[in-house]
């Protein structure tokens, strides 16, 4: 009886160590699959996926909306032999370190059952010391797996051996209506803007890479480092390659199996191979280049302009600018807003909005405080910056980016607390100057006392009254609305501690 008891105390234990980790909902079946709604879910996945090969054989699990690290250290998720599917979402902006094998998002993806798609990596720092299988999405696909969707932008991906943006080490997996853009890959051999190595017979169909390549022993290629077996077809690559080392190409760097009707951009890269058919930066931009058998303009690419082809199937690569990262700094008495992006489509700009957070009120208002011109349209990395100097508090930012057509869409939010004293007395230009019908107007105060911030008419008559009460030496914003005004000058007037300083503006309707 004492040995029975044992034996089920045993089963018991190892039942409990067979469940699967909690998440935010589902069975994991077909029709209930995991919900993967934030970081605490994807840290679960990785915990579960040490539990043996098998435990996500044939379970399922779906993304339920964006997951932003901030900067922060994804946990790399072991063996997938389920089906992950990110449901248009993307996980972004974290780093991973490491010194093993398998380095990525998901580690390795292993047989039939095994499918990725439907997500998106963005603004991820990969670094791996480890000797093989380096990527941003997966270090090795393998056994049949398939992924399909999923796309790489505005990431710095390291490694040694067989290293690529959307895989590493492809060896008999299905690769189609994959992307990567925007960021640069990195490591000593069998390099490539999507994927390091393809091995056995996997297929490689309908994908792009735009990224940049550096190897520093050669076997490098815009789109595959070493093709040893399997096929490539209906794909290009327009990413920056360089020309020192041996066995590199603009599509491949060396080949031992079928490529087919796929091209590289022979205006960006000078090399000289047969790996792919080369094309001008012109002809790869032109529709006519890609009418030859399989390539599909009616359901799988499109062509937006005079720029490369895009996927259709891929909802991300539809977005005009691709934000990979955005920060704020304190400096001396300023603080410095930051941003990169990917890839930029039709970019008029960004206005630079700022919020003072306030426990009091639960819906800050948001003050346009500057604006930075775009880069239009461009596959490459751009960065930009702006300089706010009167923040002052608690502070939060947000960037207002604005089509060419005049689309927007707003950035993630950004906190800072300014607690720098000011060095002198001021009333900032007000921006922006002219204005219509509001214009933010900044302003220092270095004591305490009673201030006044007052704006009048050419005539000298009070037309509003901003500031009339008594401040402690600090840095403000104030918003200024001349929405019931006519055009034409006004002056901004500031006093406080016997102090005086005017400015001129200008609204224009």
């Amino acid at each position: 009886m004492k040995h029975f008891i044992i034996f089920a105390m045993f089963i018991s234990i190892a039942a409990l160590t067979a469940q699967p980790a909690i998440f935010s909902g589902g069975t994991g079946v077909s029709g209930d699959p995991y919900l993967i709604s934030n970081t605490t879910d994807l840290t679960s996945l990785a915990s579960y996926t040490t539990l043996g090969n098998n435990y996500c054989s044939g379970m399922y699990f779906r993304q339920t909306g964006n997951i932003d690290y901030a900067g922060g250290s994804l946990t790399p998720i072991g063996t997938i032999k389920g089906n992950y599917d990110g449901a248009g979402y993307k996980i972004s902006n974290f780093t991973i370190t490491s010194s093993s094998d398998y380095v990525g998002v998901f580690k390795l993806v292993d047989g039939a059952t095994a499918v990725i798609q439907n997500l998106g990596i963005t603004g991820a720092t990969i670094n791996s010391t480890g000797t093989f299988n380096t990527a941003a999405l997966v270090g090795l696909a393998s056994g049949g797996a398939t992924i399909t969707k999923c796309y790489v932008t505005g990431c710095t991906v390291t490694g040694v051996d067989r290293v690529g943006s959307l895989v590493g080490w492809c060896g008999l997996a299905t690769i189609s209506l994959c992307y990567a853009s925007g960021g640069t890959v990195s490591g000593s051999y069998h390099v490539g803007g999507l994927i390091g190595y393809v091995e056995d017979i996997p297929s490689i169909s309908n994908c792009y890479s735009s990224v940049g390549v550096t190897s520093s022993n050669g076997y490098r290629g815009g789109l595959v480092g070493n093709l040893f077996g399997g096929t490539i077809t209906n794909c290009y690559s327009s990413g920056i390659i360089g020309t020192s080392g041996s066995n590199i190409g603009g599509l491949v760097g060396t080949v031992s199996g079928t490529i087919t009707n796929s091209f590289w951009d022979n205006t960006v890269n000078t090399v000289s191979n047969a790996r792919g058919t080369g094309k001008t930066t012109t002809e790869m931009k032109t529709s006519n280049t890609f009418t030859v058998p399989g390539w599909n303009f009616s359901t799988i690419w499109e062509m937006i302009g005079t720029n490369y082809p895009r996927l259709k199937a891929n909802a991300e690569s539809a977005l005009p600018v691709e934000l990979a990262s955005f920060t704020a700094e304190i400096a001396e008495k300023s603080v410095e807003l930051k941003w990169r992006t990917a890839t930029e489509v039709n970019n008029y700009g960004f206005e630079i909005q700022r919020s003072a957070i306030s426990t009091q009120q639960s819906d800050n208002v948001w003050l346009k405080i500057g604006f930075v011109e775009g880069n239009g349209t461009t596959n490459a990395p751009k960065s930009y910056s702006f300089t706010d100097k009167s923040a002052s508090g608690k502070t939060s930012y947000r960037l207002k980016q604005i089509d060419r057509d005049g689309k927007f869409e707003y950035s993630r939010t950004v906190e800072v607390t300014a607690v720098s004293a000011p060095k002198e007395f001021g009333l900032e230009q007000n921006y922006p100057n002219p204005f219509n019908p509001t214009t933010a107007i900044g302003y220092q105060l270095l004591a305490n006392g009673f201030t006044s911030l007052k704006v009048y008419d050419a005539l000298g008559r009070e037309v509003a009254t901003l500031v009339n009460e008594a401040k402690e030496a600090g840095t403000y914003s104030v918003q200024f609305d001349g929405a019931k005004l006519s055009s034409g000058i006004y002056f901004a007037r500031l006093t406080s501690s016997g102090k005086t300083q005017m400015r001129k503006l200008l609204m224009m309707k």
